[in-house]
């Protein structure tokens, strides 16, 4: 009798690392990490990708670089566990040694540091508006709807 694909199936904790040996993103993968195809050569080849799709900072990050990165295999863990052990993984880079890594999630959410950058950014774009502001777009809704009632009128 053969064991059930999914309780056989390895998934492969892995690790882009610079060139001074610094652990600088931190993925897990159930394909082969090298050659034509592999995970490696995946994020090598998406490093063009616009900055709105994927993750942007990995990407500008690949494309200061003349060849692929090194990758490393940290962990090899039972499919089912992949999420938690790319999350212990990343919090041991990110806490413990202190490393900048330029993952958006850590395991199967989303990182904590990327929560409170992104909250930042939110906070700092969507400022209030100045009192002159609010007047204004308070005329132009108020003549909107005005048009919109007259053309109601004319029509029955």
């Amino acid at each position: 009798m053969t064991a059930h694909p999914s309780t056989s199936r390895l998934a492969f904790v892995y690790t882009l690392v610079d060139d001074h040996g610094h652990a600088r993103y931190v993925g897990w993968t159930g394909k082969p990490l090298e050659g034509f195809r592999g995970r490696a050569y995946t994020h090598w080849a998406h490093r063009k990708l616009d900055a709105d799709r994927g993750n942007h900072r990995l990407n500008a990050w690949l494309r200061t670089l003349d060849q692929p990165p090194q990758t490393l295999v940290l962990e090899a863990v039972p499919y089912a566990q992949r999420f938690a052990a790319e999350a212990f993984w990343t919090r041991s880079f990110r806490w413990a040694l202190g490393s900048k890594l330029l993952n958006i999630n850590c395991g199967s959410s989303i990182a904590p540091e990327v929560v409170a950058r992104k909250r930042e950014l939110r906070l700092g774009h969507y400022t209030p508006h100045s009192d002159e502001t609010r007047a204004k777009i308070s005329a132009a809704v108020r003549r909107a709807h005005a048009l919109r009632k007259a053309a109601t009128l004319e029509a029955s």
